[in-house]
């Protein structure tokens, strides 16, 4: 009964431009030319199908993976201290999580864009705290944070690649100290 069903599209879109993120190119996809919208699959970095897939409206989406011009590629939360809190007990340090996007033509294997999308501050080290709190962590990067940046690229003409220097890993900001005492 489930052969009746047939293939899921879906799956064989992100089946095919699954290894796009690696480096490799999808020969079977579409070019990014012409106006838009470019259809686009969201990816893990590691090829897996990325949850934002479910929130990209329906018009970026391929219908089918030949159709495929753009995979926009996630990459793992990195946890960022932001603080040192100090404090008569354990210090506590304040992380942020930073999520690094790439979209890449899947066609070519070019890297059309890329950006680092910070996720929320975490709340500030009050005056005093429970003793065994060390780590106060912020919210990671949702879908939303990164929607409108991906609109540019999949509802606008095709843009030149940026240079392949800003794959780099993005600098380590300043670490504060603050000195807060127990009351």
């Amino acid at each position: 009964a489930l052969s009746a069903c047939g293939k899921n599209p879906r799956t064989e879109i992100q089946q095919a431009s699954k290894s796009v993120c690696a480096g490799e190119v999808y020969a079977g996809g579409s070019a990014y030319t012409g106006d838009g919208p470019h259809p686009l699959v969201l990816s893990l970095e590691d090829g897996g199908r990325h949850n934002w897939n479910n929130d990209l409206p329906k018009e970026w989406f391929p219908a089918e993976a030949e159709q495929t011009q753009l995979v926009a590629c996630v990459g793992e939360p990195a946890e960022v201290r932001v603080e040192l809190c100090e404090y008569n007990g354990p210090d506590i340090i304040r992380y942020r999580y930073d999520t690094r996007v790439w979209i890449v033509e899947a066609k070519t294997g070019r890297v059309v864009a890329e950006q680092t999308f910070q996720g929320s501050e975490p709340r500030a080290c009050g005056n005093s705290e429970d003793y065994d709190l060390t780590e106060i962590h912020g919210i990671e990067v949702v879908y939303s944070d990164v929607e409108g940046w991906l609109q540019q690229y999949v509802m606008s003409e095709p843009r030149s690649a940026q240079p392949t220097s800003t794959r780099l890993a993005p600098a380590e900001p300043e670490v504060s100290t603050q000195e807060v005492k127990d009351i």
